[in-house]
């Protein structure tokens, strides 16, 4: 009997570890540097696309804090004009992953904090009228922390949905582009030349987001 116990008390434990969640939800970011700032006077709009998983459980001020691991995919984008009449289009990926941290406080809310660390694509477009547009792309490394809550929606058997909302700050190291025109030849069949400068891009700044979260 004692054996039986055993055995039933590890596998309610194993299948209580195995506690993943998907969210997906929107990404929006304010400018905190002039030079993302030239480019655009909006915000850097897009997606954000979580997979994460339950490690393990501990204890803050007598009160439970989950802690898992997550990996993330952002893609965000903002248009506008610099130097008056440039049109400028900026995409950026992001590609991370890092360790988030739930405290109920109610049985259908708890405050959660994230940090993560990736890689950062930033690809600036800079055309006018009928001139050839003129183009970069550069990865760079970013880190982020988030603070927010997540309210529950629903609790079932299996599955459990809830609403996140999230502000906090993010830094990219700043990549240098340059005004490279979009049909030029491959770099192996062509003699290097050297293009105008556009500067350095810093798209760091404050940044929100709102997304449904299913945890199974």
């Amino acid at each position: 009997m004692k054996t039986a116990a055993l055995l039933v008390l590890l596998a309610s434990t194993t299948a209580s570890a195995d506690d993943y969640a998907v969210d997906i939800g929107t990404h929006v970011r304010w400018f905190g540097d002039t030079s993302g700032a030239i480019i655009s006077e909006d915000t850097l709009s897009g997606m954000r696309m979580t997979i994460g998983r339950s490690l393990t459980d501990t204890s803050f001020r007598n009160r439970d804090v989950d802690i898992g691991l997550f990996g993330r995919w952002v893609f965000a984008t903002t248009t506008g004009t610099m130097f008056g009449d440039l049109d400028t289009s900026l995409h950026q990926h992001l590609l991370g992953g890092g360790a988030r941290a739930d405290m109920p406080l109610r049985s259908w809310f708890a405050v959660t904090g994230q940090a993560e660390l990736g890689m950062a694509r930033s690809s600036l477009t800079v055309t006018r009228d009928e001139m050839t547009p003129v183009d970069d792309h550069h990865w760079a490394p970013y880190a982020a922390a988030s603070l927010g809550g997540d309210l529950r929606l629903f609790h079932g058997k299996h599955v459990t949905a809830s609403l996140g909302v999230d502000v906090g700050y993010l830094v990219t190291v700043p990549v240098e582009l340059h005004a490279l025109p979009g049909d030029r030849p491959d770099a192996d069949l062509s003699i290097e030349t050297a293009f105008a400068g556009i500067g350095k891009l810093d798209s760091r700044g404050w940044t929100y987001s709102m997304s449904l979260r299913m945890s199974f």
